[in-house]
């Protein structure tokens, strides 16, 4: 009697910790086919942004497939803002949705792609483009499920199932048991007995490393779902920092009153200005004299400083067009030594009031001058990490080494 137990109890644990095993294999299979299909919906997506805004004259530019780190090693260097976009889709897994979710996480992913590939150009074109291309990702989807599942089908059906075991045949090999150990020694009892401690001992291992599991597979959800919320409420503050003046009321309101009483000054001196036969002084030039204090000024006594305009076609600053006070043009600081006339050094202002039109159109204003990691996105300041060098050459000057900036 005792043996047949021991045989029902040995049948129980094998039908206990056979879901555990098939649960880790599913959702192992689930991570490995989520890995696959988002290479192949990034590799796609890589391919489209190289290829649709590179020049028409540009030869094809081949990707690399095979992984992810082949795929960002496809990217040309020039193109920094595919780089930034794989680099933000590098290690999504929208784990937090759960287990079984396969389709939804996938649909997920090819929305955020759409998405960010949605705000590169705001052409209506583009979007219809990017429209279509979203329709091709669902597909590329579909087809590399298929795909892989084909494949995988054999690992699962490997795997045993405790509900497809016949009732016929565990009831056999508990009577063949009760049969067998009935002729068995008392040492073998033992030995049985042993087996039992064996076999709960295993149990036993095997539910605390599958609670460990669990607990490490919950952690990283709740690190996934703190990183989204965090991600969103940032977003919601930038939007209401910048459309909503609800945190900074008060202080806007400071700020406005004295910017009003600023321009009434500057309306009276020039109203007063214009009442007298001199030199009438623009309302551009007023301003950077009463700015003047917010510019960071240098120890030297000697150094002549001139606010220069860049030539875009020659790549200099001509010595004629100089000012002594920025404008929205002007906004490179010549720095001249009057005891060495033929070399100068130069950056940007630090007036940020002078830097939309730069940041606005830095292709044109910022590279051919300057150098920096990554273009300005969504930025209002220029700030000078080293000065570049000039020399003097005709009247004008030329750059021979680039300013080092960066963006906040």
């Amino acid at each position: 009697m005792n043996i047949a137990l021991r045989s029902k109890f040995l049948a129980l644990l094998l039908n206990v910790c056979l879901p555990f095993v098939n649960q880790n294999a599913q959702a192992q299979q689930e991570a490995e086919l989520y890995e696959e299909v988002k290479k192949d919906l990034l590799c796609k997506t890589i391919d489209f942004c190289l290829n649709e805004n590179s020049n028409p004259e540009d030869s094809l530019i081949r990707v690399n497939c095979s992984t992810i780190e082949t795929i960002a090693e496809s990217i040309p260097k020039e193109y920094l803002s595919t780089a930034r976009f794989l680099r933000l889709f590098k290690n999504k897994k929208y784990e937090s949705y759960g287990k079984g979710k396969l389709q939804t996480r996938l649909n997920k992913l090819i929305q955020d792609l759409t998405t960010e590939l949605s705000k590169m150009r705001q052409d209506r074109a583009w979007k219809e483009t990017v429209k279509v291309f979203a329709i091709e990702l669902q597909s590329i989807k579909q087809e590399s499920l298929d795909r892989l599942q084909g494949k995988s089908r054999f690992k699962v059906d490997n795997i045993p199932d405790n509900k497809q075991t016949p009732e016929k045949e565990t009831n056999t090999n508990i009577a063949s048991s009760t049969y067998t150990t009935t002729n068995n020694t008392y040492n073998h009892s033992l030995s049985q007995n042993s087996m039992l401690v064996y076999f709960l001992i295993l149990a036993l291992i095997g539910g605390i490393a599958f609670l460990y599991y669990q607990i490490k597979e919950l952690q990283k959800q709740i690190t996934e779902i703190q990183e989204q919320l965090t991600e969103k409420y940032s977003r919601l503050d930038n939007r209401l920092d910048t459309f909503t003046p609800i945190r900074e009321h008060q202080a806007l309101m400071q700020k406005f009153n004295f910017l009003n009483e600023q321009v009434s000054a500057i309306i009276q001196e020039i109203l007063t200005l214009k009442s007298r036969n001199q030199y009438k002084v623009s309302p551009e030039e007023i301003y950077a004299q009463r700015t003047e204090h917010l510019e960071k000024q240098r120890t030297a006594p000697n150094i002549r400083i001139f606010y220069a305009q860049l030539n875009t076609q020659e790549n200099n600053f001509e010595e004629q067009n100089f000012k002594t006070e920025p404008t929205k043009e002007h906004f490179y600081k010549v720095e001249v030594n009057p005891n060495d006339l033929e070399k100068a050094y130069f950056s940007v202002t630090d007036r940020n009031e002078y830097h939309h039109l730069a940041l606005q159109y830095w292709e044109n204003y910022l590279l051919p001058a300057t150098e920096f990691d990554y273009p300005p996105h969504n930025d209002t300041k220029i700030v000078t990490i080293e000065r570049g060098e000039l020399v003097k050459e005709n009247q004008r000057w030329r750059i021979v080494k680039k300013a080092k900036v960066t963006f906040e």
